[in-house]
């Protein structure tokens, strides 16, 4: 094959040499007058046809030679094809040329192959726009399934620059991506560029763009965009009261079926009655749904309620069941209040040892509350009962907030700056970089710094994007690893899934970002 190539490019260097001129990018070529036969060529254009048919390359060369460099077009593309069939670099490249020539001449299969060298940077600097313009051309004449799947490739690959810029925090290149996509009407490119004006990325003063984004794409029908849309009403004080209540329609339909944090913030208004009228059943339901996808606020939420009888009959075992999976999950506040169940029989049968390992987590996360329940005195009291339950460690009233997180009672408050330390050993600068609004992966706690290396070589993960640090929560020392940024829990969830493949062989925690950062900045 590399003889016959050779063959074939040598005849093409005798018979082009007085007219064969230098050039590295294709722009730089001068383009011929394209046309089509002539009767008088048709005679030998047929000749070179059936010479390629019959494997005669050389044949067909030299009879193609004369037709594409006088300008006619199916013999630039006739040309083009077979020299691209080479493994031979420069004769890949002299097919290059016959293409380009082609492709100015109205044929959409060369118009197809320049689209792909400006999307892949061959003989040419890269140029999306250029490609999709190609592309665009061809569309006129073209085979449609043909062009849609090299669209589709078109996008994949600019969605993937735009990303790769994005974890360069390189946001211009990320905007400049994402902005030629969205205008296409990308639904997934809107949301990120939405999301990149949001978070200020691009500029202090880009809300409105990022309003603007967000709004084409929830008319596309986008439920992130709808729900994004809806917040920025939603959290906007100046919004007028026509606004909030848009935002509660945009929620709405977002939340059904939709992210888990839609669901959520809808039955937050719902149980607050402050735009909509208060409606304790539908806030239930729709928090019942969020907490159904792994929501974990929701999943307190509803452990809380089903202790007090909140909207709902009170239910010792779903409280415990709630308590059960928002603590899984690594919410501080409902570790601490699974260890209540476990510690006095709510819900489960009593086990003090379970309480006591609870108990310990939640401390080691800020909750200080929990660290009087350590106490041996404590511990042993194993005649406790339900009535013994100090009142102030379940609070009897009911809140205007949302997850009752905030009473002056409650189970667990907010979080109080752990007196204990965090030492950092790896990604902490790119770590406290990362907006606060956003999850990590936790995906690993070790007692040995080795397991560490160990985890990311047993499990193929690339050492990227990664926070190493030590808790000093307890007597022993833990090797801690969050892993990645994610802009919503749905992204963190479908990452954990894809990283541990749907937890066969690890299960990751998701984790907020903003709480991992004060641990390890010690504020």
């Amino acid at each position: 094959m590399c003889t016959k190539f050779f063959l074939l490019f040598f005849t093409l260097g005798i018979l082009l040499c007085s007219n064969l001129s230098a050039w590295e990018r294709m722009e730089q070529l001068v383009i011929p007058e394209s046309r089509g036969l002539l009767v008088s060529e048709e005679a030998s254009f047929s000749s070179a046809v059936n010479a390629l048919v019959s494997g005669k390359t050389q044949f067909a060369v030299e009879a193609l030679i004369p037709l594409a460099s006088n300008g006619v077009v199916d013999a630039q593309m006739a040309l083009g094809t077979l020299l691209g069939q080479s493994e031979i670099a420069s004769e890949k490249k002299e097919s290059m040329k016959w293409l380009y020539y082609a492709g100015h001449g109205g044929n959409w299969h060369a118009q197809v192959n320049l689209a792909n060298a400006f999307r892949d940077g061959r003989y040419t600097d890269v140029d999306y726009e250029k490609s999709r313009q190609w592309l665009k051309r061809a569309s006129k004449n073209g085979d449609v399934n043909t062009i849609s799947e090299e669209i589709i490739a078109l996008n994949d690959t600019m969605m993937k620059s735009a990303a790769s810029a994005i974890d360069k925090a390189d946001y211009q290149s990320a905007e400049k991506y994402l902005i030629s996509l969205a205008e296409e009407g990308v639904l997934d490119a809107q949301e990120q560029l939405a999301q990149l004006y949001d978070n200020g990325f691009l500029g202090e003063d880009s809300i409105q763009k990022a309003k603007k984004w967000y709004q084409r794409a929830a008319k596309a029908g986008s439920r992130n965009a709808q729900f994004d849309l809806a917040m920025a009403y939603l959290n906007d004080k100046n919004a007028s009261k026509q606004l909030k209540q848009k935002g509660i329609n945009l929620l709405s339909r977002a939340a059904a079926p939709g992210p888990a944090e839609a669901q959520y913030q809808l039955g937050m208004h719902y149980l607050n009655g402050d735009i909509v009228e208060k409606d304790q059943k539908q806030g239930i339901f729709f928090y019942r749904m969020a907490a159904e996808q792994g929501h974990v606020e929701a999943q307190y939420s509803l452990g809380v309620r089903y202790v007090l009888g909140e909207g709902v009959t009170k239910d010792e075992y779903e409280a415990h069941r709630w308590f059960k999976n928002a603590a899984n999950h690594g919410l501080a506040k409902a570790m601490h209040n699974l260890a209540l169940t476990y510690l006095y029989g709510m819900g489960t049968e009593k086990q003090p040892q379970k309480a006591d390992q609870w108990f310990r987590s939640a401390a080691s996360n800020g909750i200080s509350k929990s660290e009087t329940f350590l106490k041996p005195a404590v511990m042993v009291k194993s005649s406790f009962s339900k009535q013994d339950l100090p009142p102030n460690i379940i609070d009897k009233t009911t809140s205007k907030k949302h997850d009752l997180s905030n009473n002056k009672a409650s189970i667990a408050r907010k979080k109080i700056k752990p007196p204990i330390k965090y030492q950092t050993v790896k990604g902490g600068d790119w770590f406290l970089n990362l907006p606060n609004k956003g999850y990590t992966l936790q995906m690993l706690s070790a007692i040995k710094n080795n397991s560490v290396d160990k985890f990311f070589v047993e499990n193929n993960i690339k050492k990227k994007n990664y926070l190493h640090y030590i808790d000093r929560a307890s007597k022993r020392n833990f090797h801690v690893i969050q892993y990645g940024y994610y802009q919503t829990q749905a992204e963190a969830r479908n990452a954990a899934k894809k990283l541990s493949m749907n937890n066969k062989k690890f299960k990751p925690m998701i984790r907020n970002v903003r709480t991992i950062k004060r641990k390890i900045a010690n504020l």
